[in-house]
């Protein structure tokens, strides 16, 4: 008995019966096909969201018989007149494990997830502070060479520039949260492909081959709800921060009067002086304390 597959939003009206060589779908897991074991599989790939795979394999005994294993990588293809068009590339994040009959070694179901290549970026960390003005995608590229190891092979051929970032500081930050940082920052996106190279673009530069229009005849059984969740008789616009051009303050104390407020936030001491003598900025911070005196910092 066999079970049809499902796939994601990229495909419609087709069902795959397993094993499928002329047309169908192909899983590799750690390099070797299981497309004989397949159950049911179901593939999402989409925009703003990381591409997933999910399936579940049926392994016959007797001992041994196939049980996989977390973090094996995983290569999903779909066969067709073109030939086999990889669709998904990455590796076993979790997998359930079923023995229905109660017999060992007899058979085994597996319901395996699995993440894309994206999740690579998730391994490693940033401690870096950057200060521009300089293209977010030269960012980017710095990232991935200077905290992402050679070996996982991550290449940034699909990395566009953007624009210019002013100053932005990661600490101890996941480089996926990074590339997130900076895609939400200039209006970009990110993803890493399936030959592992890292897109990061305008999220306009690709549009659809096609487009949707009311009698065209490419969609059926079509939805669309509204609600005022977006109406606003007034919208505010609350802007960050920057760095001013340099500020001069004085500030006159006494055994009663000290601490003192800047206008804005410090976010560097160009020159301290004390009773008009410079002070070096070794000695600014031993000097005002032992005077009392307290210079609010950025945190």
């Amino acid at each position: 008995m066999f079970s049809p597959f499902y796939f994601g939003s990229r495909y419609f009206g087709a069902d795959y019966w397993p094993p499928a060589k002329i047309s169908g779908p192909q899983v590799l897991i750690g390099g070797v096909d299981r497309t004989g074991l397949l159950q049911q599989l179901s593939w999402s790939d989409r925009l703003e969201a990381r591409s997933t795979l999910n399936f579940k394999l049926r392994a016959l005994g007797p001992t041994p018989y196939y049980r996989p294993a977390v973090g094996e990588r995983v290569e999903f293809s779909n066969f067709n007149a073109s030939g086999n068009i990889l669709k998904f590339v990455g590796s076993i994040d979790s997998f359930k494990e079923k023995e229905p009959l109660g017999i060992v070694d007899q058979v085994n179901f597996y319901d395996v997830k699995c993440v894309s290549l994206d999740a690579v970026l998730d391994r490693f960390h940033a401690n870096k502070r950057y200060t521009g003005p300089q293209p977010a995608g030269e960012i980017v590229r710095d990232l991935i060479a200077n905290f992402v190891p050679d070996a996982e092979n991550i290449t940034v051929n699909g990395v566009d520039d953007g624009l210019d970032v002013q100053t932005i500081v990661f600490g101890r930050k996941r480089i996926s949260d990074c590339l997130r940082d900076l895609a939400d920052l200039i209006g970009f996106e990110w993803y890493v492909d399936v030959f592992g190279d890292l897109k990061f673009f305008n999220r306009l530069t690709f549009t659809a081959p096609f487009s949707v229009e009311k009698g065209g005849g490419l969609y059926r059984n079509a939805n669309v709800s509204r609600d005022r969740s977006r109406l606003r008789n007034v919208q505010y616009i609350r802007a960050g921060q920057d760095r001013t051009d340099e500020q001069v303050e004085n500030f006159a104390g006494d055994d009663e009067l000290t601490s003192f407020n800047t206008t804005y936030p410090i976010a560097e001491i160009v020159k301290i002086e004390l009773n008009a003598d410079v002070q070096r900025t070794a000695a600014v911070k031993l000097n005002l304390y032992d005077l009392g005196y307290r210079i609010p910092r950025l945190a």
